[in-house]
C-alpha cells in the first residue's frame, strides 16, 4: 500500500495528499517541489521540509491494456555532477541541459545527426607562407541532413601536434552568406556551475572559401619561418535553427595538418604562382560569362587540357569539367554560375564562373552550346637549375647553442639542412679529421635533420664540424662548417 500511495502521488505511509505551502497559494498536489532550484523561485527542496532522506518514483499511465497487449516504453537515465567543482545546484543545471539533448535525440528517432566526412586538407609550401586547401572530396563534403545544415568552416592553428582543443587559436571563419553569423546556445560554465548563453560560432557572412593563405604565426604573433613545422585543423560546422535544438551546432574536423614553409625544391620550376589566373578560351556558344581559373597549388598542376561543357537537365543549366588529356570527368552537374567563391578545387586550381546578368532577351546568356577550354602548365625539373641551387644549401641553427625553439624537449636535439635535392650523402668530420657520422637522404623533401649524435648514437661533443655533402644525381659537392655548443643534460628520470 505504501508503494501504491507513492505511485498515486501521495504520502506513502498515510496515503494523504501533499500540502502546498500557504505562501505559495495552499492546496494539495501530487507533484512536490515544482520550483526551480537554480533560481530559487517557487516551491523548492529544503524550503519547507527539514533535511533528510529523499527518494522519488516516476510512474506513467494509466493505460487501457488487455492481457497479452504490448506497450513500448522509452526512458533515459541521466546523471550529472561527476566533475570536480560542480555543486548540487550546478548538477541540476547540467541535468536540465542533458535533458534537452536527450529529448532532441528522442524526437529524431534516437538517431544521432549524421555529418559529412571531415575535410580532406592539403598543404602547399611556399617561401615563408603556407597555403591550405580542402574540398576536393566533392561528393562527401558539406553534407547536410534534415536537422543540421552545413554552415561554414573554421581554421585553427595549434601550438603543437598534440595540443588540447582549449589551446587552439581560431585564425579564420568562412561561412555561408545567409544572415546567420554569431550563433548562441546554452552551455555549462564550470566556473560558476550554471547554465549560461554564449557564442559558439562567430561567422560573419563572408562566403565560403576552400583555401587559405597563411603568412603569420598566430600563436607567437610573428611571421612564419622557413623550416619550422606549424600545425592546423580545418573544422566544418553545422547549424540547427530550431528553438529547442541542443546543441545548436555540431562540427567535424580534419586531422592535425603539419605544414612547413620553405623555398622551392632545388631544380623544380613552377610556371605560375598561387593566385595567378590561367588563360581561358571560349570555344563555342554565344553566352557571355567571366570564367576565372585560379591557381591554388602550383605543384599539383598537371599540364593537361580541360574543357568546361554546359548542358541542361530538367530545365536547369549545369556544367561539367572534363580532363581531355586523361579522359576523366573532374566535376559533374555543377550549378554555380553566380561568381561566388563556393567552388571546388581540383588538380591544383579553382574555377569561378560569373554569368552575364544583362537582359536575357539579348541572347548573351550561357546555354548548352557553350564550351570553354584552358590548359594548365606543368612543373618541370631542370638539372642545371638544381646545380645552381646547390649554393643555397645551408644548415641551421648555426651555431647550435644548446638548443632552439623547435626542439620538443631536452632529448630532441637536431640541426636542419635545407635546399637539398632528392638524394644526398653527408659525411660529418671533426677538426681532427675523424669521421663522426655518415648520413644518407633519399626523399622528395628539401630538408634533412642531424640528431647531433655520432655513429655510436652518443651525443657529439661541442666543437667545430665539417660537413661534406655529395649529390650524385647532379654531380655536385657542397661543404659546410657547423659550430656546436652542447648543453648539460640533466635527466628528468633516475
Amino acid at each position: 500500500m505504501e508503494w501504491y500511495n507513492f505511485f498515486q502521488g501521495k504520502i506513502g505511509s498515510t496515503g494523504n495528499d501533499f500540502t502546498i505551502p500557504a505562501r505559495l497559494g495552499g492546496g494539495v498536489t501530487s507533484y512536490t517541489f515544482p520550483g526551480d532550484p537554480i533560481s530559487g523561485i517557487g516551491w523548492v527542496e529544503g524550503s519547507d521540509y527539514p533535511p533528510g532522506d529523499r527518494n522519488f518514483q516516476v510512474s506513467s499511465g494509466s493505460f487501457n491494456m488487455m492481457p497479452g497487449d504490448r506497450q513500448e516504453v522509452v526512458f533515459a537515465q541521466l546523471a550529472a555532477g561527476g566533475k570536480k567543482g560542480i555543486d548540487n545546484i550546478g548538477a541540476v543545471a547540467l541535468l536540465k541541459f542533458y535533458t534537452k539533448q536527450v529529448m532532441q535525440l528522442y524526437s529524431g528517432s534516437c538517431q544521432f545527426p549524421h555529418l559529412g566526412v571531415p575535410p580532406e586538407v592539403s598543404s602547399v609550401f611556399s617561401d615563408k607562407e603556407i597555403i591550405l586547401h580542402w574540398g576536393s572530396n566533392v561528393d562527401e563534403v558539406e553534407i547536410s541532413n534534415s536537422d543540421y545544415q552545413f554552415q561554414g568552416y573554421n581554421v585553427y592553428q595549434l601550438p603543437n601536434e598534440n595540443a588540447e582543443m582549449s589551446d587552439w587559436v581560431k585564425i579564420h571563419t568562412f561561412d555561408i552568406v545567409d544572415g546567420i553569423d554569431k550563433i548562441y546556445e546554452e552551455s555549462i560554465d564550470f566556473r560558476t556551475n550554471r547554465l549560461v548563453t554564449k557564442i559558439t560560432q562567430t561567422g560573419a557572412d563572408t562566403g565560403i572559401e576552400r583555401f587559405i593563405k597563411i603568412d603569420r604565426d598566430y600563436i607567437k604573433d610573428e611571421l612564419l619561418n622557413n623550416g619550422t613545422n606549424y600545425f592546423y585543423v580545418i573544422e566544418s560546422y553545422y547549424y540547427n535553427n530550431s528553438e529547442i535544438s541542443v546543441p545548436k551546432t555540431i562540427a567535424t574536423s580534419s586531422g592535425v595538418i603539419k605544414a612547413m614553409p620553405q623555398s622551392t625544391i632545388p631544380g623544380i620550376v613552377a610556371s605560375c604562382e598561387f593566385g595567378e589566373s590561367l588563360s581561358v578560351t571560349h570555344l563555342s556558344g554565344s553566352g557571355q560569362a567571366d570564367v576565372d581559373v585560379m591557381v591554388i597549388d602550383p605543384l599539383q598542376l598537371t599540364g593537361h587540357e580541360y574543357e568546361i561543357i554546359f548542358h541542361e537537365s530538367t530545365g536547369q543549366l549545369l556544367w561539367d569539367l572534363e580532363d581531355l588529356t586523361s579522359g576523366e570527368t573532374k566535376l559533374t552537374d555543377q550549378t554555380n554560375i553566380t561568381g561566388t567563391d563556393e567552388y571546388y578545387i581540383v588538380d591544383g586550381f579553382r574555377i569561378i564562373i560569373t554569368q552575364d546578368t544583362g537582359d536575357q532577351q539579348t541572347g548573351n546568356q550561357l546555354s548548352r552550346n557553350d564550351v570553354f577550354a584552358f590548359t594548365t602548365p606543368a612543373i618541370t625539373k631542370d638539372v642545371e637549375i638544381a646545380k645552381l641551387d646547390v649554393e643555397k644549401i645551408n644548415v641551421f641553427p648555426n651555431p647550435y647553442y644548446g638548443g632552439h625553439a623547435n626542439e620538443l624537449n631536452q632529448y630532441h636535439n637536431y640541426v636542419m639542412f635545407n635546399h637539398l635535392p632528392k638524394r644526398a650523402k653527408f659525411r660529418i668530420f671533426n677538426l681532427a679529421g675523424h669521421l663522426v657520422r655518415t648520413l644518407e637522404k633519399d626523399d622528395d623533401t628539401q630538408f634533412y635533420l642531424w640528431d647531433l649524435q655520432n655513429e655510436h648514437r652518443l651525443q657529439a661533443p661541442s666543437g667545430l664540424y665539417i660537413i661534406y655533402i655529395e649529390m650524385p644525381d647532379i654531380q655536385k659537392v657542397k661543404v659546410l662548417k657547423l659550430a656546436i655548443v652542447q648543453r648539460e643534460v640533466i635527466p628528468d628520470t633516475f
